[in-house]
């Protein structure tokens, strides 16, 4: 099942950190990043974020299994993370999250997102979703990120 988060809430926020410390420990490892800010995160700086969080609960354990953050821009929004539990790996929930963001009416009319070049994982889900890529940015040295958008039809 697919929620709206309260990340202020400080039970929420360390559920979420459950969620997002391991799968960027994972991302981390198979791009050779060690920089991803995320992983510096706090249950008190998600509690403060200015995001949006969308979670996944799974049905079965009743635990929060992915979670998609997003912030909405002039331009639409802006997919800031999306992360999956490695207990929960290959079970669709990423591909669920993208896919509820997408029918969001206030999601705008583009939705852009970032990741690591390296992450081939998350490159081949966006394109799945017909997100394009827009281009690689070098932010760290020898470290670059892919830029994907959207664009979503009007209603």
């Amino acid at each position: 099942m697919i929620t709206q988060l309260n990340h202020t809430d400080v039970s929420t926020a360390k559920s979420i950190l459950h969620v997002q410390k391991p799968a960027y420990d994972i991302e981390a490892k198979r791009i050779q990043f060690d920089g991803i800010p995320a992983l510096q995160d706090t249950a008190e700086t998600i509690q403060k974020s200015k995001e949006c969080f969308l979670g996944y609960t799974d049905s079965t354990s009743g635990r929060l299994a992915g979670v998609l953050a997003y912030d909405r821009t002039a331009k639409g929004t802006d997919i800031t993370r999306l992360v999956v539990h490695p207990d929960f790996f290959r079970g669709g929930i990423a591909s669920a999250l993208l896919a509820h963001l997408l029918q969001l009416k206030e999601s705008g009319p583009m939705i852009t997102v970032s990741t690591g070049a390296k992450n081939a994982p998350a490159v081949r889900l966006y394109e799945k979703h017909h997100f394009t890529r827009t281009g690689d940015a070098e932010v760290a040295p020898g470290f670059f990120i892919t830029h994907l958008q959207k664009a979503l039809k009007s209603v």
